[in-house]
């Protein structure tokens, strides 16, 4: 179990855990279907990709419910480590969530040894990914009307 205190709302306990069972891949694809389709109203964006089943996919659960998600795709075709789907349920976002998550994949990528990852974050994120040491490069693209910004983070040596 894991612990994350805010100063907005009460603290939440919860777990953070891969997703490997055909049930836990459907919470992971509803869950993105909810922030992405719903709330960012990309109604035809495709839940999964060709990277899927070579990633690792977590879970945050809290209370038998899933609030969070998101992936670290091995160095494979784009040659880097990649994020992706990083993804909050709106309840339970600002409360240390998605930053447990990040957290994790990150400390996954080190130990797997990857020197560097990358992630798109959307314009609005690009704080919240400075804060685990990603930095902005390039320019400010696209995708389906809103605006990302490529990020990489250099593994530490040592």
């Amino acid at each position: 179990m894991t612990i994350f205190f805010s100063r907005q709302a009460p603290p939440l306990t919860i777990q953070i855990r891969q997703a490997v069972t055909e049930s836990d891949l459907r919470a992971v694809y509803d869950l993105r279907s909810v922030v992405f389709r719903e709330e960012q109203r990309l109604a035809d964006l495709p839940m999964t990709d060709p990277d899927e089943q070579r990633s690792l996919t977590l879970l945050a659960e809290l209370d038998g419910g899933f609030i969070g998600t998101g992936r670290l795709t091995p160095p494979g075709a784009q040659r880097l480590a990649y994020l992706s789907w990083i993804a909050t349920h709106k309840e339970y976002r600002k409360r240390g969530v998605g930053s447990a998550i990040v957290e994790d994949l990150i400390r996954e990528a080190d130990a797997a040894g990857y020197p560097m990852t990358l992630l798109s974050a959307q314009t609005h994120a690009i704080h919240f990914y400075r804060e685990f040491g990603y930095k902005p490069f390039g320019n400010i693209f696209t995708v389906r009307g809103i605006p990302h910004q490529s990020m990489s983070r250099t593994r530490p040596i040592g």
